[in-house]
């Protein structure tokens, strides 16, 4: 059982992935690293089995049967953060916020949900305002913020404990760790 989300923001993308590993219904080990630098822009992450990621990654076979994955970097021709999502039949899709594992359920609805504010103004007319927490124009600290919303809900509502997390940005400087206090 997995659990890891990602997104973008303005200049930057952010991707966390809890760092349990094991089989079954054992842990083995809770300071497992599942997000792979591919390269000094590029981070791989993976769901799954992780003999499946590393033979993927390490191109040693055409496909990853058993893994889902981010593929997440910084495109210096483009200027841009870029983001895909890879199920296990090797789909992908070009997205905005991703999230793979059971964690997904909560993330997912956190990241695109809409909040409607309706106010009526004094010539009676309505106005509605609509928010969500994913901002595609986001600094750090608001990406940062919403990542942590989502690392909470997990930790609060999913029936299986996910302690800690990694947490990796990939900006115009290229990869780097955040330490995260949730």
């Amino acid at each position: 059982m997995e659990v890891s989300f990602a997104l973008t923001g303005k200049d930057f993308v952010l991707i966390a992935a809890d760092q349990n590993a094991g089989r079954s219904i054992i842990k083995m080990k809770s300071d497992e690293d599942k997000i792979k630098a591919l390269g000094s822009h590029l981070l791989m992450s993976y769901s799954g089995e992780p003999a499946q990621f590393e033979a993927a990654a390490n191109e040693e076979q055409s496909s990853s049967s058993a893994t889902s994955s981010c593929i997440l970097g910084y495109d210096m021709a483009e200027k841009q953060p870029k983001l895909y999502w890879m199920d296990y039949l090797g789909t992908q899709s070009d997205v905005p916020f991703a999230a793979h594992g059971y964690g997904s359920y909560f993330a997912l609805s956190l990241l695109d949900r809409y909040l409607v504010q309706f106010a009526f103004t004094l010539n009676h007319s309505l106005r509605v305002s609509v928010y969500r927490y994913h901002n595609p124009n986001a600094d750090l600290e608001e990406g940062l913020e919403t990542l942590k919303r989502c690392i909470r809900e997990v930790q609060i509502r999913l029936v299986v404990s996910f302690p800690t997390f990694k947490v990796k940005v990939v900006d115009e400087n290229g990869v780097r760790e955040i330490e995260v206090n949730v």
